[in-house]
């Protein structure tokens, strides 16, 4: 993927200040994923020898200039003469002092190296036999086309999230997902076990969204939360992005619309690649605003994420969950304009969701998306002055088998709450609410507030 933007010059003097006066403080900086990826940092992680690894840590070009050996002994609780001797091969190291300085250090958990054959805390490991530590650390239980069966299952699964019933698709990403917890208990190389977490983010992810869907607001956020662990763990900025874009969206459609633009913030600080997540955080950033009534925020934050999928190459797989193709755009756009007051906008992206949602024969590629647009077409009629246009937009909003429950019911609740307001005695109106009365009933939701 290319570049989003360079960081300003502003931001990279702030960067170097931080990590400054963290230095001063005596502990390591808190570092990006990134730092642990270069090529010298990753073979030096390969080797298993904690001297290589401190010396990659000392001398890479994140710190603009090496570190001074007694500042990183001061991190690690140790004298400058014992870092050296360590750095040289000439100390001996336990297991302790590996856990240790692993920590103080900050490496990721996926990262770290232990020796898989020891038992006892303060067991002495020889750093003079790297040789043996690979070959130890390259021992393994997975075959050599496991890891590429779970890509590809996990691909799959998120592939098939509007198009398979969602009750079978969570339990077939549970039951790969159970595969995968089995296989980080066995034995693994250091790249096969990064790679099953990442495997298990994309599942935890694609769960957290099912649960949602669903209306189990309880596993959906547990799930969520897990694929953000695991991704920080295997150091993939992608997977983590998500879980801040489902924080995003389930803060929508929770009416925590200040929320929803903090969590995009948080999503889109780090950036440094444009991906399918941050042109989805950028966008639910522009709802936020819009939700908030801030003209200038949305306009900003759309056209931020219309530059940002601007960026992005095309996708040999746009119905993948978790790839923002081009036409999402248009669905994004539409409500933002129609809570903007915008409503020939509006209706001009509607155009554009159903016609690219609708295939000739009628049948529907992305009833979820259509859903929500019925309701914003709805908003736009009742606008118009159109009360019978709105409520049956809102109707066929309620007639897809695929729902998503919090989304459809949001959306839906913004109807009923604005026809009320203009036609409160009509009687198709308290028809109208009482269907939608009843799918609240059935799915535990509030009904909404009678006008």
């Amino acid at each position: 993927m290319q570049e989003a933007h360079n960081r300003s010059p502003c931001d990279v003097v702030q960067r170097k200040i931080e990590a400054v006066n963290q230095y001063r403080r005596g502990v390591a900086p808190e570092l990006p994923a990134e730092f642990w990826q270069t090529e010298p940092m990753d073979a030096a992680l390969a080797s298993g020898d904690l001297g290589h690894i401190i010396h990659a840590y000392r001398f890479h070009p994140f710190h603009g200039q090496p570190l001074p050996q007694d500042v990183v002994a001061n991190w690690l609780h140790i004298s400058q003469s014992s870092l050296s001797r360590i750095e040289q091969g000439k100390r001996r190291v336990t297991i302790d002092d590996f856990a240790g300085f692993a920590r103080d250090l900050g490496i990721p958990m996926a990262l770290r190296w232990m020796p898989q054959d020891a038992s006892e805390p303060g067991q002495d490991v020889d750093p003079l036999e790297p040789l043996e530590m690979v070959r130890r650390v390259e021992r393994s239980e997975l075959g050599p086309g496991t890891l590429e069966a779970l890509h590809a299952a996990a691909e799959r699964l998120c592939c098939g999230y509007s198009a398979m019933p969602p009750l079978t698709l969570r339990q077939e990403a549970e039951q790969q997902l159970h595969y995968v917890r089995r296989l980080l208990d066995g034995r693994k190389t250091f790249s096969q076990h990064r790679e099953l977490l990442v495997v298990a983010g994309w599942l935890s992810l694609l769960l957290s969204c099912l649960h949602n869907d669903m209306g189990k607001r309880r596993p959906a956020d547990a799930a969520r939360d897990a694929a953000h662990h695991l991704g920080k763990e295997a150091g993939h900025p992608v997977i983590v992005r998500w879980a801040c874009e489902l924080h995003c969206w389930f803060a929508l459609t929770d009416g925590r619309f200040r929320d929803v633009t903090r969590f995009a913030h948080a999503g889109l600080a780090s950036i440094s690649k444009t991906d399918s997540a941050s042109v989805q955080l950028a966008l639910q950033a522009a709802k936020g605003w819009a939700k908030l009534g801030d003209r200038r925020e949305a306009d900003d934050a759309l056209h931020h994420g219309l530059s940002l999928l601007n960026q992005l190459p095309q996708s040999a797989h746009p119905e993948h969950h978790f790839v923002f193709d081009p036409s999402k755009y248009e669905f994004y756009a539409a409500p933002i304009y129609g809570w903007l007051g915008e409503h020939d906008h509006a209706e001009e992206h509607c155009a554009e969701v159903f016609a690219q949602c609708t295939a000739p024969d009628g049948t529907t590629a992305w009833p979820m998306r259509l859903s929500d647009t019925q309701n914003t077409m709805a908003l736009v009629q009742l606008h118009r002055g159109d009360l019978g246009g709105a409520i049956d937009y809102g109707n066929r909003a309620l007639d897809y088998d695929r729902k998503c429950i919090p989304s459809l019911l949001s959306s839906t609740r913004d109807v009923v709450v604005a026809i009320e307001r203009q036609h409160p005695r009509e009687p198709a109106v308290h028809d109208f609410r009482e269907r939608v009365v009843e799918i609240c009933r059935e799915y535990g939701y509030q009904a909404p507030t009678a006008a």
